[in-house]
């Protein structure tokens, strides 16, 4: 929701994305329509519904009715279209799915123009991304370092309540991209959305809420050693991580944000998938070759954070996912970790301390000739068990020494679900080849005291419900969407808040 400097990061989302729509484009195309790039991002709709269906190749034999276009970047820098949208809201800031974009109180205003071109291995996509909001004044809660700070995680998270006391807005690469793939390797300078683990929208180390960074990737996509092995994948990224002016401890401006992710896939179909990644944070020290092997430091505890080294926060994670094509049906699960394990033994007799997990499933299934119907299940927490009697805890994604937290311009990099104690989601989508219908709910523990651990009874609970409807005609796709917002608790000694937030966009395919 919040965007800053074009960063490594940002250039390695548009990589993402890039190697997404290949994978996509080779795979086969659909009937009745095609999946532009710029529908083929990472967390689009196209893209959740054919990881669970098995693929393009599978949508186009069962010709499943589909509301996208799969079309491949042209020869030439061409024109691919222009998305306009505009959200408000009532009360309090309020954003899911806007990009970078900050969803404040009042009127958002949001503009996205796609170009791109394929040279043979080179592909090239320019989709720069602007964003303003009115950021009108609402209630906040009275705590933290500066009145804008979040109330609870404010000294130790980039994460305010509001983007100071005026208007703000922003231009920035969005999606963009510049993916090389030869030789079975995929280099990238992007700054397009990605996701790192196995969940569609809700994911430990990278989710989609905070849009993009710029960054540099280098990836090997599929590696299969033997017909009985499997296949391997994997990426690293190096990108540039910028704060708000409400970060705590403001540091130079920038954080360094590398991650390293692999995945196995089982032998034929490739049903069952494996993975585990790693994400750091360093402080900014320029572009230069001493920040390549920063993602292989310790897990354990070392020389450079315990005896006044260089200064980093890691998390690391490892995930499952079961597909099963034939049934519609996709089960994930997660367990990240936000600490470094003092030893071995540490690690694995404690390996609950400051640790979170996400499970997630999916089912699609046909309705008749026209209509195809999803739903996904999610639920995550980051609970403090009973370990915290002998030794203290902290949420997930805040950091020290460098107190930015898990954050990029303000906004998580990880799943929302766990800004604080957990919570849960489902969606449920309907498809036809002229449009979707989808209903969103979402259920989230958030704290607003600063403690060191929160245990349940001091939670507070934030509830929201939303639908959206898309369609498309020949002026192009129309988006209407409306929600609402209930923060029980937000106030201890004044109730709760309760917010609306209604959606108009309109996207121009050419």
């Amino acid at each position: 929701m919040v965007s800053g400097k074009t960063s490594g990061r940002d250039i390695g989302r548009l990589f993402t994305s890039v190697v997404i729509a290949m994978t996509m484009w080779t795979s086969s195309s659909v009937a009745q329509a095609t999946v532009r790039p710029e529908d083929a991002w990472v967390g689009s709709d196209a893209w959740r519904y054919l990881q669970a269906v098995g693929g393009l190749a599978s949508a186009r034999r069962d010709s499943v009715p589909l509301p996208w276009v799969i079309d491949s970047a042209p020869r030439r820098l061409s024109f691919r279209g222009l998305s306009l949208r505009s959200d408000w809201n009532s009360d309090l800031p309020y954003g899911r799915g806007d990009a970078s974009a900050w969803g404040g109180v009042g009127s958002n205003v949001q503009v996205m123009s796609v170009a791109a071109m394929r040279l043979g291995p080179l592909r090239v996509r320019l989709a720069p991304f602007a964003w303003w909001s009115a950021n009108e004044a609402f209630r906040m809660i009275p705590a933290g370092p500066t009145p804008y700070s979040h109330p609870a995680l404010g000294w130790t998270m980039d994460l305010p309540q509001r983007l100071g006391a005026s208007a703000v807005a922003r231009l920035d690469p969005g999606e963009s991209e510049l993916e090389l793939v030869a030789f079975g390797l995929r280099l990238a300078a992007t700054s397009a959305t990605t996701m790192v683990g196995p969940g569609r929208e809700h994911t430990f180390l990278l989710a989609s809420e905070a849009g993009g960074f710029p960054r540099l990737e280098a990836g090997v996509p599929a590696f299969r050693p033997g017909p009985w092995l499997g296949t391997f994948s994997g990426r690293m990224a190096w990108g540039r991580l910028t704060q708000t002016a409400w970060a705590p401890q403001r540091r130079d401006g920038a954080r360094l944000g590398t991650f390293l992710e692999g995945w196995w896939r089982s032998p034929g179909e490739g049903h069952l998938e494996l993975g585990a990644g790693r994400f750091y944070h360093y402080d900014w020290s320029g572009w230069n070759t001493g920040i390549f092997p920063k993602l292989f430091g310790s897990i354990f505890k070392d020389k450079q954070v315990y005896e006044g080294g260089e200064s980093d926060n890691q998390l690391i994670a490892a995930w499952g996912r079961l597909r099963i094509p034939e049934a519609g049906l996709e089960f994930s699960a997660e367990l990240g970790k936000n600490d470094r394990s003092a030893d071995l033994r540490d690690f694995g007799n404690e390996l609950e301390h400051n640790s979170g997990w996400i499970a997630s499933a999916r089912k699609v299934w046909r309705r008749g000739k026209a209509a195809l119907w999803a739903v996904d299940l999610s639920a995550a927490s980051q609970r403090i068990p009973e370990l915290e009697i002998y030794r203290g805890q902290a949420f997930n994604y805040e950091h020290g020494p460098i107190t930015q937290g898990h954050t990029q311009r303000g906004q998580l990099l990880g799943t929302m679900l766990l800004e604080g104690g957990g919570g849960g989601a489902v969606r449920v989508d309907r498809y036809t080849s002229a449009g979707r219908i989808s209903v969103m709910a979402a259920s989230r523990s958030l704290a607003n005291a600063r403690v060191q651990a929160v245990p349940g009874s001091l939670l507070r609970q934030e509830w929201s419900l939303g639908a959206e409807w898309m369609t498309r005609t020949r002026l192009g796709e129309f988006l209407i969407g409306a929600a609402g917002v209930r923060d029980a608790g937000r106030f201890p000694a004044g109730g709760d808040a309760r917010s609306a937030r209604v959606t108009l966009g309109y996207r121009w395919v050419p």
